[in-house]
């Protein structure tokens, strides 16, 4: 980043933006996808109000944490909440993660895996079938890779339609392609097998959060019914569906930031920090990945799945905290973005 106004347009600092961690329990917990977040934002909602009180006085970071500020409406510091207000926030949680599962769901192709029945009201015995599935496409994707046979379906067929489709337009979008036929075979049981198991792992999830319903919206049920390992399991499972929408598109990670000298001993630092969230970046990452469809979710979709690349709406978040750290208000002053860039056509 350079200084425009010098004469020789000098670096004021250098910076750098890459894509996040999968897993990093600090960010998870202030966005809202850690079942401790969730677990510890209860357990101060359903508490006694003036423990509540006591809790925000002395965390006040719980407010900048996604689930507390999208349920503590529900909950008044002064008095306990009605019995209707405490369960209507409960489904909403429930609801939540439920949705983050049925999207998912929409997201992976299920033919010669599971009929639309199967996956609407999901049994023990057909997740135990996609799971063995799974297994099974793992087997025949090694045997393929040794050259032991040619990929073909065998033993699934005993359990499940072996037609199970993978077309060549999403295995292009991996630089792997080959003419040799167990490498490409094999490719193609690999994502059946991701298939299977992420059917498997999901409607696991869809059945539980079903089954438990009603436990997860009792406000004296709901902390014990968390602690249930098949509830924990699902729980996580969705709330791995929501994040995975949102970590390798509209989230980056600063790995280089500072400025140099004399520019760092004038706050240049926090200048190409907060240059980090202009429209600009934003604009340009949208218009480099703006139409790059995603590997992943294009194998499991069985078609090209562009994602939404669009870094504002979180961005514009992570604004109004900065400008809040350093003294901004949120009236008339506030540096409000220039939403030109990022209107669509």
């Amino acid at each position: 980043m350079r200084d425009a106004a010098h004469e020789t347009h000098a670096v004021v600092g250098i910076a750098a933006l890459s894509n996040c961690a999968v897993q990093l329990a600090p960010r998870d917990r202030a966005v809202g996808w850690s079942l401790a977040g969730l677990v510890e934002t209860l357990e101060i909602l359903l508490g006694p109000p003036e423990r509540r009180a006591m809790r925000e006085a002395s965390a006040a970071a719980l407010r900048s944490q996604g689930l507390y500020p999208w349920l503590a409406p529900h909950f008044p510091g002064d008095a306990d909440p009605p019995p209707a207000a405490v369960r209507a926030a409960l489904g909403r949680v429930v609801d939540w993660l439920s949705g983050g599962v049925s999207t998912a769901l929409g997201e992976i192709e299920p033919r010669g895996l599971a009929a639309e029945s199967e996956i609407a009201a999901p049994t023990p015995g057909v997740i135990e079938r996609l799971r063995h599935a799974s297994r099974e496409f793992a087997s025949r994707r090694q045997e393929a890779l040794a050259g032991r046979g040619g990929g073909g379906d065998g033993m699934i067929s005993d359990t499940l339609s072996a037609d199970v489709p993978v077309d060549d337009d999403v295995l292009d979008l991996e630089a792997k392609h080959s003419s040799n036929a167990p490498v490409h075979n094999s490719r193609r049981m690999l994502v059946r097998k991701k298939r299977a198991f992420e059917l498997a792992r999901l409607l696991d999830a869809r059945r539980v959060l079903a089954a438990k319903r009603e436990a997860l919206m009792d406000r004296t049920t709901v902390l014990e019914t968390l602690d249930q390992e098949d509830v924990r399991t699902a729980v996580n499972a969705a709330l791995s569906a929501i994040k995975s929408r949102r970590i390798g598109t509209n989230l980056l990670e600063i790995t280089t930031c500072g400025a140099v000298s004399p520019y760092n001993r004038m706050l240049g630092g926090k200048l190409v920090a907060l240059l980090l969230l202009s429209p600009r970046v934003a604009a340009d990452y949208r218009r480099r990945y703006g139409r790059e469809a995603t590997i992943i979710r294009s194998q499991l979709k069985n078609a090209r799945v562009v994602p939404d690349n669009d870094l504002r709406r979180w961005w514009e978040e992570a604004m109004r905290r900065s400008a809040a750290a350093v003294g901004w208000s949120s009236g008339a002053d506030w540096p409000e973005p220039d939403p030109r860039p990022f209107r669509k056509g």
